[in-house]
């Protein structure tokens, strides 16, 4: 039986470790977030909603992470209950919109197979993730925040895998089953937002891939100094 354990920033398989395809983003710039945090303080200053606290200044400073964790939590949310209803499991009726909308979006997908939470894996650069949806036509992510161009170098990542995890253990995925499109969706209460990626377009895939493979040069590289993604 095949060993997977999720260990943070890592994924180990077959005892080997793997970094998460999320890890190697992480190394990427992010300089809007620095504003949109500043913006998510001042409002909550101009608010007063921790007026008078002892702790009023501490409360502040951590209040665009709390935001954050908690729309981050809502999103690990709506994945569950999608990927509850695709096994065919009850779900929370909460996300009823969202499960509605994936299932419209998998309607008009190509193929007519699928896997659903697909743990891949890259042996030869040395990576792992989980698509949320797989296949040899295609790889899908949803969003519950906004779509960023770093969505794209994730489903790249994850079209390049060079073995999927299955019950059986590691299987193999042939050049010819690689997924060609990327579908990055955003799931949203009045309608789902989809920004679609053509790996057959050579100019597409050559970019996206010489992104991310600069990116996983910068993770071994910060990893070797011991530095955090702030370090670098």
């Amino acid at each position: 039986m095949l060993i997977v354990k999720e260990q943070g920033a890592y994924y180990e398989i077959e005892g080997e470790r793997y970094p998460r395809v999320s890890s190697i983003l992480s190394k990427l710039a992010k300089p809007a977030l620095v504003g949109a945090a500043t913006k998510v303080v001042a409002q909550a200053a101009a608010a007063g909603i921790y007026a008078g606290r002892d702790d009023e200044f501490d409360l502040l400073k951590g209040e665009a992470r709390r935001q954050w964790n908690a729309k981050a939590q809502k999103g690990t949310e709506i994945h569950a209950a999608i990927a509850s209803c695709l096994y065919g499991d009850e779900y929370d009726s909460a996300y009823q919109w969202a499960v509605e909308q994936a299932a419209e979006v998998i309607n008009l997908l190509p193929g007519g197979w699928f896997e659903t939470e697909q743990v891949l894996v890259n042996r030869d650069l040395g990576y792992a993730g989980t698509a949320d949806l797989w296949s040899n036509f295609i790889v899908a992510d949803w969003k519950s925040g906004g779509l960023w161009p770093d969505h794209a170098l994730q489903l790249w990542a994850y079209a390049n895998a060079t073995h999927r995890v299955t019950d059986a253990g590691l299987l193999e995925i042939g050049a010819h089953e690689r997924p060609q499109q990327l579908f990055v969706v955003g799931l949203r209460p009045e309608a789902p937002e989809i920004v679609r990626y053509n790996l057959a377009d050579s100019h597409v895939d050559e970019m996206l891939g010489g992104a991310f493979r600069g990116l996983l040069a910068v993770h071994r590289w910060s990893k070797a100094k011991g530095l955090s993604t702030n370090e670098i």
